[in-house]
């Protein structure tokens, strides 16, 4: 998936021993762990790439 803008996602983690991919300039902005659903839920923002700004066709 290319990222052309800012993009603020919501994740569900429910195998938190186990990583999940994101890209360098990408940023969790809050975490909590909710006990009802035992899943940690994450707010990300995803930044586009630094190479994604200097193409230009």
């Amino acid at each position: 998936m290319d990222i052309t803008e800012p993009t603020v996602t919501w994740l569900e983690v429910s195998h938190p021993q186990q990583p999940i991919p994101i890209g360098e300039n990408d940023r969790v902005l809050d975490s909590h762990f909710n006990e009802q659903y035992d899943v940690w839920e994450v707010l990300l923002v995803a930044l586009p790439g630094e190479d994604d700004e200097d193409e230009d066709d």
